[in-house]
């Protein structure tokens, strides 16, 4: 394989134009994971906390309880999506087997 090759090529579902990226940003953008959860607001002050987590957060989950509309509004329960995988089935690649973990 050369270090840069069309992405597409490796999916069995790609069609459209091909778009050619290099391995080793392919690889960069893997390490570590994809996604991270990040602050909104700084939580440096006793108060910042207070607001946010406890006794704070009961505000918002008594009110959220009482009128459940409130869910999209106050949390990221209509913008999140989650996929889970063991490895054993990856998009495009079929059942490559799970692998066990290394150290």
């Amino acid at each position: 394989m050369s270090n840069v090759e069309p992405l597409a090529a490796h999916s069995s579902s790609a069609s459209g134009p091909q778009v050619a990226i290099r391995s080793d940003e392919i690889f960069a953008a893997h390490v570590g994971g994809k996604l991270s959860v990040a602050l909104k607001s700084p939580l440096d002050t006793q108060r910042a906390l207070s607001i946010a987590y406890t006794p704070g957060v009961a505000q918002v989950s008594r009110a959220i309880a009482a009128d459940r509309t409130l869910t999209a509004r106050y949390t990221w329960a209509n913008r999140l999506v989650a996929v889970v995988s063991d490895g054993s089935a990856v998009l495009g690649l079929g059942d490559i087997g799970p692998r066990p973990r290394c150290r």
